[in-house]
């Protein structure tokens, strides 16, 4: 299916749909994926996309005024995936996650996410058009 480039609600459409019929497959879960930093099989890369979508629904969220109390059980598995993923390194200037940014003890679990996750979505904000990015974003105080 061809999707307008500038119809951003139908490229997501098409992607979550493509996800899925990949995902999906008799072999979705044990075929090895390519990616730029790894080869990994269905089973872990379904758990970053998983994360990677939920993670922009926050911003997106965030930025057009709605709730970012996403859902709980989600926000709390990602959160543990990412803590075991994300290496110190990988938080340096250039990298793809900037410092984790505060965030209080009694915050949703999606915004305890988000606050770990701090700038690695300005790719996704810019590719949607808003200007702020998760860094200006994460004011969960």
């Amino acid at each position: 299916m061809a999707v307008p480039q500038d119809d951003k609600g139908a490229a997501l459409v098409a992607s979550a749909n493509g996800a899925h019929d990949v995902f999906a497959a008799v072999d979705g879960m044990s075929r090895m994926f390519e990616l730029p930093f790894a080869t990994l099989p269905g089973v872990a890369f379904i758990g970053l996309r998983t994360n990677d979508v939920f993670t922009h629904a926050w911003d997106l969220a965030k930025a057009t005024g709605q709730s970012t109390d996403l859902d709980h059980e989600l926000a709390i598995e990602g959160l543990k995936a990412s803590s075991a993923r994300i290496q110190p390194q990988m938080r340096s200037a250039g990298g793809p996650f900037e410092p984790e940014q505060p965030c209080p003890d009694n915050a949703t679990p999606a915004d305890k996410l988000a606050a770990f996750l701090a700038g690695s979505s300005e790719l996704a904000a810019k590719s949607f058009g808003l200007s702020l990015v998760r860094r200006r974003l994460v004011d969960v105080r």
